[in-house]
């Protein structure tokens, strides 16, 4: 028998000869608004128990078939057939009339925008002549705090004066320095020392004091080489107390009589005494200040002979100066190659001045010597004070001054402009907010209002193939058209179970497993075939917290992995371990990432997604989004992939079991919405046969049910790879096109 069917108002009417199939009506628009948690405990309860009724009902039809006989294979096929196209057809109503709703108040949207956009010329005119103002009262109020200029330049002046101050006083102290043994006798008013170098006798033809350079290196006025004789002075003490004789002292002027004369015996390459004062000399050869081995030849050597009764001064005279009780006051200086040893007796001494022990003396030079060093480092202490109270005024002088009435009356006009100017951002960032707000309601509408028809032929196509459907079931007889209706009543209440159910359902990356698996490895087993058992790739990448996505991110036809931490990722180039080949930061670490390739240009970047709000890249970088979009609830499971083989890829949500797929990276409603699998089960993207467009598969355990068109039905493959705990993800690892496996362990 012929038979026909016709749509009105959601009810399927057949020829009176056969039994009317009852049609579901389509659950209320409201309800498909509502996301998982938003819904009362009771509401939830209501459903399951639908839920339990209906499949009681349905598994009593299958009962009663089975005791009457009845063929059940075909009849259930027909009904499940009916009940997935009953749900194609009530998720396409519920998305035209949400398209309807929102087309609706498109009028009401673009009025809000045009009042809204209307208002930003002046709140940004308004916001910008306050800053202006603001900014004004600032300039005016930092010129009235600011120093007085010319206090402030005699200030500097005065610091640049003690400046110099400071550094002349460390020239001079360098030149009392190279002024050697010299400037220490000036510092002690010892006159009768200085004199020694101002006498006018000569020697070798030429004034004897010509032969001393004071402080050179080279000679014994250097301070450090005068220093270093004194030991030697302690070393001859030692000697006169085993003669049970007083230790030599010391003067200016036997020091200064010894330092002339070595000089010129140095100079000359004579060691001859040139008796040119009246006092007893020492000279000996000498390697360096306070050699002793000038104590050697001058005491143990003529000792020796003096043990022996050897008695001519011109053999023993050196030991005989150095223990004669006579002796009381001496001298030492040295000049390369030559060590002279003056002494002196009291009273009889011609220099009247106080002698010194060697220590006392000693700690007068380095006393000297250490000022010295200090001042030419530092300045003198007086050039220092000087310099620090003539920094602490200029600081003074400065500083700013806010305390002025000047100062006061500019801080008032600029505590009066800055709020004026807040009052003024606040109102234009006020305006910007609402501007945005009602840009996205009305550009959702116009999306709407464009997707209408669209989605009204989507409509009539879903509800066609469910009349042909109950058709089908109708042609079986009673058990058919009863199965059919109570294949569609489970369908409707699983559908509601899912949506109130508080636990969204997994939310998996782009070719890749749920976010929220757990852990597994860091070893990844990669295969170019679903049917092999063995992996043709194994390698390590990355950390085993890390979260692994897969992308083509040069553009060479192949997919490869990157692995993100926090919100840091670390991009690899080839399907093997080893280090990142780019390695960047883009969003927050709490942020949903997603891959895709956004603008068609063959490479993967990443999008990261906050709410219902999508910040998409186009290129690996990090910074600023190339691109905004919002799509979808904030509680939806979304995916990405190319579901119409443009080369672009786009965005799709999941709510339980229903897809809703848009086909550019734009908000609106979707442009394809079917049902798969069920809904806890992992949802994968891939192009599984290779013809550029993706679809979708699931998973349960290690299987994956693939369907390779974006349509209700049953599974085209039945794969398995891998282990249940194994994380799964796809890619084309080789460049042929097609997608294949590889886990993570």
């Amino acid at each position: 028998m012929r038979t026909s069917a016709l749509l009105m108002t959601g009810a399927l009417l057949v020829p009176l000869a056969a039994q009317a199939l009852p049609v579901i009506s389509p659950a209320p628009a409201a309800a498909s608004e509502s996301t998982p948690g938003d819904n009362s405990a009771a509401q939830l309860a209501e459903a399951r128990a639908r839920l339990a009724a209906a499949i009681a009902a349905r598994d009593s039809i299958l009962t009663e078939m089975k005791e009457s006989g009845a063929s059940t294979a075909d009849i259930q096929s027909a009904a499940q057939a009916y009940a997935r196209a009953n749900a194609q057809a009530e998720a396409a109503q519920q998305a035209y009339d949400a398209a309807v709703a929102k087309a609706s108040g498109f009028d009401s949207a673009k009025k809000g925008y045009d009042d809204a956009a209307a208002a930003m010329p002046h709140l940004t005119t308004n916001a910008e002549s306050t800053k202006a103002r603001r900014d004004a009262a600032q300039a005016a109020y930092d010129k009235a705090i600011a120093p007085n200029p010319e206090a402030a330049k005699t200030a500097q002046e005065k610091v640049d004066a003690a400046r110099a101050k400071l550094e002349e006083s460390k020239a001079a102290a360098q030149q009392q320095w190279d002024r050697g043994a010299l400037g220490f006798y000036e510092t002690r008013n010892a006159q009768k020392a200085l004199d020694v170098f101002a006498t006018d006798k000569d020697y070798q033809g030429k004034p004897l004091a010509s032969y001393t350079h004071p402080g050179a290196a080279d000679d014994a006025t250097n301070l450090d080489s005068m220093a270093k004789t004194l030991s030697l002075i302690n070393k001859i003490n030692e000697l006169r107390a085993q003669h049970q004789l007083e230790p030599f002292k010391v003067t200016d002027y036997l020091m200064a009589v010894a330092q002339l004369q070595v000089n010129a015996q140095s100079r000359t390459n004579k060691m001859a005494h040139i008796k040119a004062f009246n006092v007893a000399e020492n000279l000996a050869s000498a390697r360096y200040a306070g050699d002793e081995l000038s104590l050697k030849l001058w005491y143990h050597n003529e000792k020796a002979l003096h043990d022996q009764g050897v008695t001519d001064f011109a053999k023993v005279g050196h030991y005989l100066n150095i223990v004669s009780p006579n002796y009381t006051v001496t001298g030492l200086a040295y000049a390369p190659n030559i060590q002279a040893n003056t002494f002196d007796h009291t009273p009889l001494y011609e220099d009247r001045s106080e002698a010194q022990t060697v220590a006392e003396y000693s700690d007068s030079l380095q006393r000297y010597m250490e000022g010295l060093k200090n001042t030419i480092s530092n300045g003198s202490l007086a050039a220092r004070m000087a310099l620090d109270t003539a920094t602490a005024e200029l600081a003074t002088a400065s500083k700013n001054n806010p305390d002025s009435i000047e100062a006061q009356v500019a801080k008032a006009k600029l505590e009066t402009a800055t709020r004026e100017y807040e009052a003024a951002k606040a109102a234009l960032d006020a305006g910007q907010a609402k501007l945005t707000a009602a840009t996205e309601t009305y550009e959702s509408a116009k999306s709407a209002k464009q997707a209408v028809q669209k989605l009204a032929e989507q409509l009539a196509a879903a509800t066609a193939e469910r009349d042909r459907a109950a058709a089908r079931a109708a042609q079986l007889g009673e058990f058919g058209q009863r199965l059919a209706a109570a294949e569609a009543d489970a369908a409707r209440a699983q559908a509601d179970v899912d949506r109130l159910s508080p636990a969204p359902a997994p939310k998996p990356t782009p070719g890749g497993p749920g976010r929220d698996m757990p852990a597994t490895g860091n070893v990844f087993y990669v295969s170019n075939d679903w049917t092999s058992r063995q992996a043709s790739n194994v390698f390590s990448y990355g950390r085993a917290g890390d979260e692994v996505l897969v992308g083509d991110w040069d553009g060479d036809g192949v997919d490869t992995f990157a692995v993100r931490r926090g919100n840091k990722i670390y991009v690899k180039n080839s399907v093997d371990g080893g280090a990142a080949d780019v390695e960047f930061s883009y969003g927050r670490a709490g942020d949903e990432i997603l891959v895709g390739d956004f603008d068609g240009d063959g490479k993967d970047t990443f999008a990261v997604r906050r709410g219902n709000t999508f910040y998409v890249l186009n290129s690996l970088h990090g910074g600023e989004a190339d691109e905004v979009v919002h799509y979808g609830r904030a509680g939806d499971t979304v995916l990405t992939g190319d579901f119409d083989g443009d080369g672009k890829d786009t965005f799709a949500v999941r709510r339980g079991n229903l897809y809703y797929v848009k086909n550019i990276v734009a908000g609106g409603a979707a442009d394809t919405v079917f049902s798969y699998g069920r809904a806890g089960d992992a949802t994968i993207l891939g192009d599984f046969d290779g013809d550029g467009v993706d679809t979708l598969a699931v998973r349960r355990g290690n299987t994956v049910y693939v369907k390779n068109s974006l349509a209700a039905g049953e599974a085209d493959q039945v794969l398995t790879y891998g282990r249940a705990s194994d994380q799964l993800f796809v890619g084309d690892w080789d460049g042929n096109g097609t997608d294949t496996p590889a886990v993570r362990r």
